[in-house]
């Protein structure tokens, strides 16, 4: 199952862009947004751009996950991905983008397709 999300009610930053790696650490931890945003910025992220996977897999840490990147062997789509993942908290990148897939279901503020091949993921 498939959720878009909408960002402008969870978006606490003004003049935030780029953050879907923000949006998905707050969805797939369980935090507030201004949570995941702060802790993405002690890492490094710049507001306005993307962050990199080990940028989120050391904000998950940050959480208190024992949280663990892990890259796509062969070509996984994200509804392969999910089906595979029904049930944990995981975030889910491409090369360009990041969402929460949280027991199954994907939450994300575009319309990823879900033949999309994902580059990785990480387990929260």
């Amino acid at each position: 199952m498939k959720i878009l999300i909408n960002l402008d009610s969870m978006r606490t930053v003004k003049g935030e862009t780029a953050d879907c790696g923000v949006t998905s650490l707050a969805i797939a931890g369980g935090v507030s947004y201004r949570e995941a945003w702060r802790l993405l910025n002690n890492w490094g992220r710049n507001k306005g751009e993307g962050v990199s996977p080990y940028q989120l897999e050391m904000a998950a840490k940050g959480l208190n996950f024992n949280s663990k990147r892990f890259s796509a062997l062969g070509r996984v789509t994200l509804g392969q991905f999910i089906k595979i993942h029904s049930k944990g908290k995981f975030i889910a990148y491409t090369k360009t983008h990041a969402m929460a897939v949280v027991d199954g279901r994907l939450y994300d503020a575009n319309m990823t397709r879900l033949n999309t091949c994902i580059k990785g993921f990480i387990s929260l």
